[in-house]
């Protein structure tokens, strides 16, 4: 049974990403489950040092991925982006299933060694960032969105920040940056979709019907993704023109009309959620 913030949440998103479409004059009631089965799958690709990402330092492309089964074509996308914390967890009876402790009681996710070495002290599991969001992701999967949910562990989370960038959250908007280009090559056909997430993705993704959300940190990172993909000289395709709108009051998502852009008035360290649609070059 959903929680009533949890509820809040789901009704929250679906409500905003809903105002990407024509609808009906009534919505659906968006706190229960869909009208289509989900599957779930990830994909993770090696680590690397991206110049792109941020210079001089091991960062990895690693996402859970959520879709109605079968996956349409031309399917609506969601990404989301969590908050900063560690990157290592515990369970006090030091017995793991899966990431969660065997006994039920809460991880504690205190260590940060994952973000520089890639790997967690013996007794400690890597703190699985990108599946926190799994409860709102599947819902939403089930009405027909496609949900990439985005973990920045590994370089980026509790991580030394770098001059002009203290809070990691420009490097945190360029690894979002690099997802949608992968995302946009493997829905093109240009590279083959991995392996891992058993599904090909050719065709698969709208990205004239985009959204971004992100939690605390995650959100800083979201408005920099956006505010990056707009700079003169950006590596990354042509600027979206922004459609951002609806106030969240349960994440703190804050809304922009469009004729604001860039979204300048988007409060500090706050959670954001954007609609935009992208330009041919990257569908």
């Amino acid at each position: 049974m959903l929680t009533f913030a949890r509820a809040n949440l789901v009704t929250s998103i679906l409500s905003i990403a809903l105002m990407s479409h024509a609808l009906a004059d009534t919505a659906p009631d968006a706190t229960g489950a869909g009208p289509y089965p989900t599957a779930t799958a990830e994909y993770r690709l090696p680590a690397e040092i991206d110049p792109n990402v941020i210079a001089g330092r091991f960062t990895e492309v690693w996402a859970r991925v959520y879709w109605p089964d079968p996956l349409p074509d031309n399917s609506p996308m969601l990404v989301f982006l969590h908050g900063n914390h560690g990157t290592c967890g515990t369970c006090p009876g030091g017995m793991f299933i899966g990431y969660q402790c065997a006994d039920g009681s809460p991880r504690i996710d205190s260590g940060s060694q994952y973000t520089t070495s890639g790997t967690c002290p013996p007794g400690s599991v890597v703190s699985p960032s990108h599946e926190g969001y799994g409860y709102v992701a599947d819902q939403l999967a089930s009405w027909g969105y496609l949900v990439v949910s985005i973990n920045v562990n590994r370089g980026i989370n509790a991580a030394t920040g770098v001059p002009g960038d203290s809070g990691l959250n420009l490097t945190r908007g360029r690894m979002v940056l690099k997802h949608l280009w992968l995302l946009s090559q493997w829905n093109q056909g240009i590279a083959p979709t991995p392996d891992s997430l058993g599904i090909d993705l050719t065709g698969k993704i709208d990205f004239s019907n985009v959204g971004l959300m992100g939690h605390s940190r995650g959100g800083e990172g979201q408005r920099a993704t956006y505010e990056q993909y707009r700079d003169a000289g950006s590596p990354w395709p042509s600027a979206p023109s922004a459609k951002c709108s609806g106030r969240v009051p349960a994440w703190n998502c804050l809304a922009v009309p469009p004729k604001y852009k860039p979204p300048i008035a988007l409060r500090f360290r706050a959670s954001l959620t954007c609609i935009f649609t992208a330009p041919a070059a990257m569908t």
